[in-house]
C-alpha cells in the first residue's frame, strides 16, 4: 500500500487552487490535502503549524515568493513547485530531480510528479538542492542592472536605477523611466518580479515600484497606502501586499 502524504497547497490564485484540488482527486490514496494558503506569509505559518509531508508551492505570490517561503519555514517537507511561466529555473530544477509544474497543470505531468515524489527516500536531499538554487537565484537578481525595451526597430537598454515603476495595463506591461517616458516590455509582471533587485517592490497586482524613487506615501482607505511616483503617478497598494510592503519599508 502506498504511503499517504499530508499536503498543503500554497497558491495565490483561487482558480488554480481549485483546479489542482480537482486534479488531485484520483490520487486520494496518496495525497491528503490538509490545508491551503493564498500567500507566502500565511503559507509559511501553515507549513510550520501543520508540518505536512508535501507542499504544492507557487513561485510568485504576495507577501513572500516561493523561495523566500522555503528559506523562512522551519519545517522542511517535500516540494512540488508550480508556476505560470517558464524561465531559467526549470532546467535547474529538472537537473536536480525536483518536480516543477507549469500552469495550467496537465494531468499527465501531475501524475509524473507524484510518481517522482513516491520514489524519493530522503527529503533532506531536496532541501540541499533548494538552498543551492535559492542562492543562485539571489545572485542573479543582484546582477541585473538594466532592462531592454523595443521601440519600432530599435532596442533600448534602460537602467533600472532610472526606472520609476512597471505597470500592467491594456494587456501590456509598461516601464516608466525617470523622465516619465513609457516603454512597452515583453515580460510579465511575475517574470519581472522574479528578476528585479531588492529595491523594487510589488504593491498590487498591476504595479511594481522602485522604492528609491518614492516621492510620497500617504495613508489610504482600509489600511492601504497611496504611493506617489514621479511628478504625477499615484498607485494604491493592494490588500494582499500589505504585510510585504510594511516589512520592506519598515512601516
Amino acid at each position: 500500500m502506498n504511503r499517504k502524504y499530508s499536503t498543503v497547497i500554497v497558491e495565490d490564485e483561487g482558480a488554480a487552487r481549485k483546479r489542482l484540488l480537482r486534479l488531485l482527486t484520483p490520487f486520494s490514496e496518496i495525497i491528503e490535502v490538509i490545508g491551503e494558503a493564498d500567500n507566502g506569509i500565511s503559507g509559511t505559518e501553515l507549513i510550520d503549524n501543520l508540518k505536512p509531508d508535501l507542499i504544492f508551492l507557487d513561485i510568485q505570490m504576495p507577501g513572500k515568493d516561493g523561495f523566500e517561503l522555503l528559506k523562512a519555514t522551519q519545517h522542511k517537507p517535500y516540494i512540488i513547485f508550480t508556476t505560470a511561466y517558464d524561465n531559467f529555473a526549470i532546467k535547474a530544477f529538472e537537473q536536480n530531480s525536483i518536480a516543477y509544474l507549469l500552469k495550467p497543470i496537465e494531468e499527465e505531468k501531475l501524475k509524473m510528479a507524484i510518481d517522482k515524489l513516491v520514489s524519493f527516500s530522503k527529503p533532506s536531499n531536496i532541501d540541499e538542492k533548494v538552498i543551492e538554487l535559492l542562492n543562485d537565484k539571489l545572485e542573479t537578481k543582484k546582477a541585473i542592472n538594466s532592462i531592454s525595451a523595443k521601440v519600432g526597430d530599435r532596442i533600448y537598454l534602460i537602467k533600472l536605477d532610472d526606472t520609476l515603476f512597471f505597470e500592467a495595463k491594456d494587456k501590456y506591461v509598461f516601464l516608466s523611466n525617470a523622465q516619465e517616458k513609457e516603454f512597452i516590455l515583453s515580460q510579465t509582471l511575475n517574470q519581472l518580479e522574479d528578476d528585479l533587485p531588492d529595491n523594487f517592490l510589488r504593491i498590487n497586482r498591476s504595479v511594481i515600484i522602485n522604492t528609491d524613487h518614492i516621492q510620497e506615501i500617504r495613508k489610504y482607505f482600509k489600511g492601504r497606502l497611496l504611493f506617489k511616483m514621479g511628478s504625477s503617478s499615484e498607485f494604491v497598494s493592494g490588500d494582499a501586499y500589505k504585510d510585504s510592503i510594511k516589512t520592506k519599508l519598515n512601516l
